[in-house]
């Protein structure tokens, strides 16, 4: 019998990994989640709980290698933020304040 395998079947068929892909491209408030950024932890939870799947991380993280997505920590970017105006005149002032030292002054 080649090409049979013992064991568990394998969890990553087309149809998953349609869903799985599906999910990744899905904008998280729309599906009811408050948060934007989604971790491998949080992908886990939702296959398990909304897609009924037992899945194993390290099966998870092969399925989104095979898939050609990412994963890893999370960079915040803040700079929306900010104020411009606020921004570039505490750069100015930064700017004059390396230039002259307070002991010449």
């Amino acid at each position: 019998m080649a090409g049979t395998r013992s064991g568990r079947p394998l969890i990553g068929t087309e149809a998953v990994r349609a869903q799985v892909e599906q999910l990744l491209e899905a904008a998280l408030t729309t599906l009811g989640y408050a948060f934007t950024v989604l971790t491998a932890g949080r992908l886990l939870r939702h296959v398990r709980e909304q897609l009924g799947l037992a899945m194993h991380k390290n099966t998870l993280r092969h399925l989104l290698d095979a898939l050609g997505f990412v994963y890893r920590r999370p960079k915040h970017d803040l700079t929306a933020l900010q104020d411009s105006e606020a921004k570039a005149e505490a750069k100015t002032l930064f700017d004059d304040l390396k230039k002259s030292p307070s002991w010449r002054n």
